[in-house]
């Protein structure tokens, strides 16, 4: 029997490999290829061995390579473009999944993770994905990038990573690989990381333990009071209620201690109205006018994983500019029940 081909269109189903969507990003040019070959492909393959009798074989033969020819070339272009990821199913993965997922959760974008993926296996996963990242020009950029802040804060390294809603790691690849750059940073610095996301499987807990990593118990909610020294937070991606938590519980003028890497604040502004952003997210609205943004070039080779990431920082010299009584003035920590990444205790 032949395994089946699945795409996230409606009713488009062909056979050969698994196909898994990667981005939501789709190539349109390549997706329209793709469909167009795929469906001749499905009408003219039995149509050409139904009229088997009626032609030579070296036809036959001819019009089956040809039509196989400019699959591949199609699904080669799209696995390229990052737009899919083509799974071969060995027989020890169909042993796996046959297995019933009595522990499996469902997770924000409404994929099933399997709670059931061996630890080894996790490990070895992070440990390629590092590997690459290590070969990749985001690393070099990220590392320079992360040297110049600390140059502006007059810091000698990172004593400290908190990190936030990193993500099913053993399932999805952008989780796996800002894991691979988070390894990097606290290899690079020699510092201690303090990680938390209760989307965190039991499996994906003991590899971070065995990455020595320390995994925080309770869900936070972004509410760690850093340090008197200088701490990453490495929040990729994260919900804008959880960088808004952080704030709150930090705010003094110790924030200058704080580097926050995530979604781009002038990004946020630019597509949330001022009134949504003073209301939702009144922290960072406040710390808005005073903060240093490095944007980070997004070369990566999957885009996706870093996509629209920046690193903040609090120079003295921008917090001189704050009034007086600016800390004093504490508000009310709301709550926006829209943020439906957030995930509270």
């Amino acid at each position: 029997m032949r395994s089946s081909i699945v795409i996230d269109a409606p009713g488009l189903s062909v056979a050969d490999d698994f196909v898994k969507c990667q981005s939501n990003n789709y190539n349109h040019n390549l997706y329209s290829r793709y469909y167009i070959i795929s469906l001749s492909f499905c009408l003219l393959n039995p149509l050409v061995f139904l009229l088997h009798p009626l032609f030579r074989p070296c036809i036959v033969n001819f019009i089956f390579n040809f039509l196989c020819h400019i699959y591949l070339s199609i699904m080669n272009d799209l696995e390229d473009n990052g737009e899919f990821q083509v799974v071969k199913h060995s027989s020890r993965n169909k042993r796996r999944n046959n297995r019933p997922r009595v522990n499996s959760k469902f997770v924000a974008d409404n994929k099933v993770v399997d709670n059931n993926v061996p630890v080894e296996e996790i490990f070895e996963k992070v440990q390629a994905a590092s590997q690459k990242f290590h070969e990749s020009p985001f690393r070099q950029t990220l590392l320079y990038e992360l040297n110049k802040a600390l140059r502006q804060l007059d810091s000698k390294g990172i004593i400290d990573i908190v990190c936030y809603g990193l993500g099913n790691f053993s399932e999805f690849n952008c989780p796996k690989y800002q894991l691979a750059a988070l390894l990097t940073v606290k290899s690079t610095y020699s510092a201690n990381v303090f990680v938390y996301d209760p989307l965190f499987t039991n499996n994906e807990s003991q590899c971070l333990k065995l990455l020595n990593l320390n995994v925080i118990e309770n869900n936070e909610e972004g509410k760690r009071l850093i340090q008197n020294h200088t701490t990453l937070v490495f929040m990729p991606h994260c919900s804008k209620q959880l960088i808004n938590n952080f704030l709150y519980t930090n705010w003094s003028p110790l924030i200058k201690n704080c580097i926050l890497l995530g979604n781009s604040w002038s990004d946020i502004e630019c597509h949330t109205t001022d009134a949504l952003f003073q209301q939702t997210i009144q922290y960072m609205y406040k710390l808005k006018p005073y903060v240093t943004e490095i944007k980070l070039q997004n070369n990566f080779q999957y885009p996706n994983t870093f996509s629209g990431t920046s690193i903040h920082i609090f120079t003295e010299e921008q917090l001189d500019k704050i009034p007086s009584d600016f800390w004093n003035k504490k508000p009310v920590l709301s709550r926006d029940y829209n943020d439906q990444e957030f995930i509270a205790a």
